[in-house]
């Protein structure tokens, strides 16, 4: 079964649609399943520099009082064994970058990349906007440096990932995470377990009824 999952690196909700969909993996009985990560960008208009964390929360809930929705994620990530410290985050950086970073290695080990990156971001309150940082946490990870600052100097492949990232939002999704099972299911939101496997199982059904 293939898994699609469209996500962006600044969005905790993804953070915890992607933890759930790794604690739903751990119970599936069916058959080898293969997650492939999508590119997709909240803000595609996001200065290269980034924006200030709580200003820009502010601006989109309509008003200062952000503590109840960052709260909120908390809770939520709490319950899936997740850590975020809001206090930490001082910039809403532009994710293209990060995008490019995760693309340029091997698709077994993006999720991996992608939670270290959501702990130097989430939990660090580091710059994910910045180079020198999503390379560091790329070495962190044990990935080979030199080998993403080729890809990241290749032109046509940071170009392909920027073309993937709006291609997502010309589709028609425009919230994530955004999960789809076998190009059969579509599942919006960061859903509990339960409703993954539940989407899973429907997934395989229909490949089985073609």
């Amino acid at each position: 079964m293939i898994v699609d999952v469209y996500a962006d690196t600044i969005c905790p909700w993804c953070r915890i649609g992607n933890k759930h969909l790794t604690d739903a993996l751990k119970s599936w009985e069916g058959e080898a399943v293969v997650v492939r990560h999508h590119p997709f960008e909240l803000r595609p208009d996001m200065p290269t520099a980034g924006v200030n964390f709580k200003q820009q929360m502010a601006a989109l809930k309509g008003d200062d009082n952000i503590k109840p929705m960052l709260d909120r994620v908390c809770q939520a990530g709490e319950a899936c064994d997740l850590t975020f410290k809001f206090d930490a985050v001082e910039r809403m950086p532009n994710t293209l970058l990060s995008h490019q970073v995760v693309q340029a290695v091997a698709e077994e080990k993006q999720a991996e990349l992608l939670e270290a990156i959501h702990v130097a971001y989430f939990e660090d309150g580091r710059d994910i906007g910045d180079r020198e940082t999503l390379l560091k946490v790329a070495e962190g990870s044990g990935l080979d440096r030199a080998q993403i600052e080729a890809k990241l100097a290749d032109a046509t492949f940071t170009g392909e990932i920027a073309r993937r990232a709006n291609w997502a939002r010309e589709q028609g999704i425009t919230g994530v995470p955004f999960f789809v099972f076998d190009n059969a299911v579509a599942v919006s939101g960061a859903q509990p377990p339960e409703a993954l496997l539940s989407a899973m199982t429907k997934a395989r059904d229909v490949a089985v009824a073609q």
